[in-house]
């Protein structure tokens, strides 16, 4: 990797961090209440087969995200699960990048008579592991699943709504609600995510985070293999930016460029990348 990219990769990550650090209070994902985590029955009689697959998010607590899904599949130790959330990234959302953020967390049952009250661990390892509890679902249509891990004096708790397609009747929606309330979580807090994002293609840009990621290797590797698609990627953006700018003071003054000139901008932009 040439200084030129190493020093853009920094710097970039540099400015995500930042920027993210003042979006965490109202886009983390999760809420924060005194005490121990509230006690949520699971769904009785859980089969985990049926529960398998994917699910559109269609309400999450305290979340900005866009077009966020979640996939429930097998791994090789058939006691283990994996749990792989699939989303825009809050920050590259607000570019034109086609991209997308997974973010794997690896699922486990501790009690085989009680199979839909299960744990999860996420790649930070901070996070340590969490309660990960179907609360309700009829697998062909709806799933409310309920996540909370104990902190110090506190609890920070997510709440999950799912939905085997893009939409869901109402009155399946209102019931898990009710069900969170009679468990005394406040449902104030989720928000409704869209799913209207450009579909996935051989050219999306695929962020990943997973337990080998955060490791050092796994750090560089990542980086490694995306730094060069993410620099083009980047420079097109900024290229459609300036050109933007340009073609909006042309049209005020009358001018329209035409589809070649932007054409050719664009690709000047992206020939001077290191």
């Amino acid at each position: 990797m040439s200084t030129f990219k190493l020093f853009v990769v920094v710097h970039l990550m540099t400015t995500l961090s930042i920027v993210s650090a003042t979006l965490v209070p109202k886009l983390s994902g999760y809420s924060y209440h005194i005490g121990n985590c509230p006690v949520v029955e699971s769904q009785r009689n859980f089969f985990m087969d049926r529960f398998l697959g994917m699910w559109y998010v269609l309400y999450k607590t305290s979340t900005g995200i866009d077009c966020l899904m979640m996939k429930i599949e097998r791994t090789n130790d058939t006691e283990k699960f994996k749990a792989t959330e699939v989303s825009q990234h809050i920050l590259l959302g607000l570019t034109n990048i086609n991209h997308k953020y997974t973010y794997e967390g690896e699922l486990t049952i501790p009690d085989k008579n009680d199979r839909g009250r299960m744990e999860i661990r996420l790649p930070a390892k901070i996070i340590k592991r969490a309660s990960f509890v179907v609360f309700l679902t009829d697998y062909d249509k709806y799933a409310g699943v309920f996540s909370c891990q104990k902190l110090a004096f506190a609890n920070r708790q997510t709440t999950f709504i799912l939905s085997r397609s893009p939409t869901l009747d109402q009155m399946d929606i209102d019931k898990m609600r009710q069900l969170l309330t009679s468990y005394g979580i406040n449902d104030v807090s989720l928000s409704k995510i869209k799913h209207d994002c450009t579909p996935y293609d051989e050219n999306t840009w695929e962020i990943k985070v997973n337990p080998t990621t955060l490791t050092l290797k796994g750090i560089a590797n990542t980086i490694g293999h995306h730094v060069d698609y993410g620099l083009k990627q980047a420079g097109r953006a900024l290229g459609e930016g300036i050109y933007s700018v340009g073609n909006w003071a042309s049209r005020l003054l009358g001018y329209k460029p035409r589809q070649e000139h932007r054409d050719k901008f664009i690709s000047e932009s992206l020939s001077s990348l290191p």
